[in-house]
């Protein structure tokens, strides 16, 4: 077994050229390159949505999890099956966008 000397240097991999082979003043001038980005309107309503949910109150708490848990381990949590379709139902019918296929 070869133990490598950590302070080794690797080799670095040579650059490749992609302009093509010939004479350099026939070839024109090298592309510029552009640090610009431009989104498209999905994903700046994508990033929109995302700042909302962030934004939106709601969000963990730890104590009614520690709650939940503690019924569930006591046997004593009840799943109200009509409360989760009411607000499926909900989500449903009041949802603006379309449905991801």
């Amino acid at each position: 077994m070869k133990i490598k000397n950590l302070n080794e240097v690797p080799p670095q991999p040579t650059p490749v050229s992609s302009r093509p082979a010939g004479n350099p003043k026939e070839t024109g001038p090298a592309p510029v390159s552009s640090s610009a980005v431009t989104l498209s309107d999905l994903s700046a309503k994508v990033a929109e949505a995302t700042n909302a949910l962030k934004a939106a109150d709601g969000g963990f708490d730890a104590g009614r999890v520690a709650e939940v848990r503690q019924r569930l381990d006591e046997g004593r949590y009840a799943v109200d099956a009509e409360k989760i379709a009411d607000a499926m139902i909900k989500q449903s019918v009041f949802s603006t966008s379309p449905p991801l296929l």
